[in-house]
Formats: C-alpha cells, structure tokens, sequence
C-alpha cells in the first residue's frame, strides 16, 4: 500500500512540471509501443511496459552497483523519461544512490530503441514514463 502511495504523489509530483503536450502512459489508451509488441491497445501497452523493462535490466551494467558496495536499500534507481510524438526518448531524469549509477542509468535510457508514439485524440503525443527498478531484487515472473 505505501508503495502504490509513493508512486502516486512521485507521478502526481513529476506530472506537474511538463507540458499539456505530454500524457503519464498509465492514462493513455494508445500509449507508445515497442518494437515487435503486438496485440490489442491494452497488450500493447503492457508489452511495451515489459520490453522496456527487460531491455533496462538487460543492458544496465550493474557490476557499477556491486563495485560501490552499495546497501540493500540503495540498490534501487529511478527512470523517468519522454517518449516524444516522433517515438524517440528524450528528457531523461535518473534518480539513485551515486552519480555513477545516475549516468549508466541515462546510458541505457538513452540507448532504447525508437517506438511508435501514443496518440490522444488521433494526434501523436509526447508520452511520460516512469519506473522504478530495484537491482537487488529479481524481476517477479508474471
């Protein structure tokens, strides 16, 4: 429960600063999809959230993570980027223990593949995006 709250104040938080132009994914019927996603709005958007993920704990080089010898608790980093209305990612914020883990964190932000944009209303829209990962868990199984 006291996570779904920080999510919710971090989303409402983070929302405030940026444009009419962009929309949470969580509220976008046709959010971005990432390549090779296929299926209905809903599978799309839940393939996409997946893929990006995947790609973020398959690319992170997280012997950073162990060279720091980082607590538990520290292990965690926060993404937050733009899909832009043309499918690229841009405005990446990275929040974590160290300043090292920040820029692998943008490293690997910056290195996902193009994606077909959301749309809202038939218009292509700017798309927010936030996860948190903690490197000292296993990703869950669905």
């Amino acid at each position: 429960m006291i996570k779904k709250i920080l999510f919710l104040c971090l989303f409402g938080i983070t929302t405030l600063g940026f444009s009419q132009e962009n929309l949470p994914f969580a509220m976008m019927k046709n959010a971005p999809v990432y390549p090779d996603c296929k299926g209905d709005a809903a599978q799309l958007k839940e393939c996409t959230a997946e893929k990006i993920e995947d790609f973020i704990r398959t690319n992170f080089n997280t012997t950073i993570i162990d060279e720091l010898a980082l607590g538990q608790k520290q292990k965690r980093v926060t993404f937050q980027f733009t899909i832009s209305r043309a499918g690229y990612v841009e405005g990446i914020r990275i929040k974590s223990a160290d300043v090292l883990l920040d820029a692998e964190g943008e490293r690997v932000i910056a290195s996902l593949p193009k994606m077909k944009p959301g749309t809202h209303r038939g218009k292509a829209k700017g798309t927010l995006y936030f996860l948190s990962i903690d490197f000292g868990k296993k990703k869950k199984k669905a």
